[in-house]
């Protein structure tokens, strides 16, 4: 599946919500999916956010 290079690193870190769901039930209908896409979607947006904020600090500190 991987590339013969890439396979060492392939067990590095395992996702926080893997498919975007929740560990644990059954979880075939919309309803119960949901929520693992509005967290994973909230946490995404903060973590672009962050990074986007840590950059424009960066370019402001270094313009003055």
């Amino acid at each position: 599946m991987f590339p013969a290079g890439l396979e060492q690193l392939s067990t590095l870190w395992s996702p926080i919500l893997p498919d975007y769901d929740f560990a644990g039930g059954d979880h075939d209908t919309l309803p119960t999916q949901a929520p693992g896409y509005y967290v994973s979607a909230i946490i995404g947006v903060l973590l672009c956010a962050g990074v986007g904020y840590l950059v424009g600090k960066a370019i402001i500190k270094r313009t003055d």
